[in-house]
């Protein structure tokens, strides 16, 4: 159900790569990025991470937005992320998450 594949998609953002036993490659990993330079460069490298993780993890999901925020911000020591997303099945109900690291 969409519910389900939403909480799917806040387990993978929330966990870490290497956190899960017996699938090392879970997870988004946003610690390799957090002290990095914030350029648009950066910007690119999460997006295209995360439509591969999704993809690759959650293949009943598609991304129909995407925004990584890091210039913007008040408190520039934050990355925030926005997936707009449904499902593959059925593309007109759709929701946003985000995710503040």
């Amino acid at each position: 159900t969409f519910d389900s594949e939403r909480n799917k998609l806040i387990n993978l953002m929330s966990t870490k790569e290497g956190e899960r036993v017996m699938q090392p490659n879970f997870g988004f990993g946003i610690e390799k990025y957090l002290f990095e330079q914030i350029t648009e460069d950066l910007n690119a490298r999460l997006k295209s991470e995360i439509r591969s993780k999704v993809g690759f993890w959650l293949p009943n999901i598609q991304i129909n937005d995407l925004i990584v925020d890091t210039l913007t911000d008040v408190d520039r020591n934050k990355i925030t992320i926005s997936i707009d997303f449904s499902l593959k099945a059925n593309p007109t109900e759709f929701d946003v998450v985000t995710f503040i690291f």
